[in-house]
């Protein structure tokens, strides 16, 4: 289940019911047989129905833990846009002083602007950590602290907040690329565009080719991590 839980319920339930009609119809007839009415047949295997054995490699542990594994990378990612956005709108004093200058000698060193674009990246991967830690206690508190993870939360801190530098590259490319006034839009755009061809709610291999762009970016393999994280599954194996 942890490897595709909403594919795992749609094609349980179709082969559960294909599996059913199949052995209902196989009933019948071994009962209109002439075998059944020689008495060669006992009756108990007839009516004594056939089910389908479950071996579940990636369980799924309590209810929104899958949920979790697309839900996460969207808040992230909001994370991400807004601690970007923020850091556009206020400017640091070498940033204004680069703006205004109209002399090479009015600029400032590249040295202070290379200080300041990493004192803004510093606050904006600070922001984004002490996301990915509330988000983690969201897990915990929906296991009521007695979640079974494939791996542990340390993990999951790690692998979001990691996660979390490339979408705030992302979106700054996007900021600077579109401008302030449409990297929101742009910024919502791609999200879109990633939720649906990540694999987190409708699985790669049930979706149409032009979905497979979710490969060539970060959220596809957010959805893979997480999914490693707290199911075991999606580590490239068949077992």
């Amino acid at each position: 289940r942890g490897r595709s839980y909403t594919t795992y319920s749609f094609i349980n339930k179709i082969a559960e019911a294909v599996f059913q009609q199949v052995f209902t119809t196989f009933g019948v007839s071994l009962a209109t047989s002439p075998l059944a009415a020689a008495g060669a047949l006992r009756p108990v295997g007839l009516v004594t129905p056939l089910t389908l054995e479950e071996t579940d490699l990636n369980p799924v542990a309590f209810f929104g833990q899958n949920l979790a594994t697309y839900v996460f990378c969207i808040l992230v990612w909001l994370g991400s846009a807004f601690s970007v956005g923020v850091s556009a709108q206020y400017k640091m004093r070498e940033e204004v002083q680069a703006l205004n200058a109209v002399t090479p000698k009015e600029r400032p060193h590249w040295a202070a602007l290379l200080q300041a674009l990493l004192v803004k990246t510093v606050c904006s991967l600070a922001f984004t950590f002490l996301l990915v830690v509330l988000l983690t206690c969201v897990v915990w508190a929906l296991g009521r602290g007695e979640e079974d993870w494939d791996l542990n939360a340390g993990q999951a801190i790690a692998f979001m907040w990691y996660l979390s530098w490339s979408y705030v590259a992302f979106n700054s490319v996007l900021l600077h690329a579109m401008g302030p006034d449409r990297f929101n839009s742009l910024s919502a755009f791609v999200l879109i565009l990633q939720l649906m061809s990540s694999g987190g709610i409708v699985a790669e291999q049930m979706s149409p080719p032009f979905f497979h762009i979710g490969r060539g970016l970060p959220f596809y393999y957010g959805t893979r991590g997480l999914r490693t994280i707290f199911f075991g599954s999606e580590q490239g194996l068949m077992w």
